[in-house]
């Protein structure tokens, strides 16, 4: 996603073998912007590791990464920069 609420890597839908790792990073273009994410409906915003520093111009950038490890089924993420909010999906190869 790029937008005028930030970033998101990668976006859109994935796919993935049993038991393989998934990494999403999440980018606000605030630093302060509330950052939410549900996975399967289930809020796991506390999970996210995030990490504060500053760009080539001195500007304060935020950065948050949520990784799935050894993925056995399909999962349904949506993330909220914001008032804005995208989804994903990441699913079993063959499912």
């Amino acid at each position: 996603m790029v937008g005028g609420d930030g970033r998101i890597f990668p976006d859109g839908q994935q796919v993935v073998l049993p038991g393989d790792s998934y990494r999403l990073n999440i980018v606000p273009d605030n630093y302060q912007a509330t950052v939410t994410l549900l996975d399967n409906n289930v809020n796991v915003t506390a999970q996210l590791d995030s990490e504060t520093g500053q760009d080539k111009q001195g500007n304060t950038i935020t950065s948050y990464k949520y990784t799935l490890s050894n993925i056995q089924a399909a999962h349904n993420l949506v993330v909220s920069i914001g008032g804005a909010s995208i989804k994903l999906y990441v699913k079993i190869n063959g499912s």
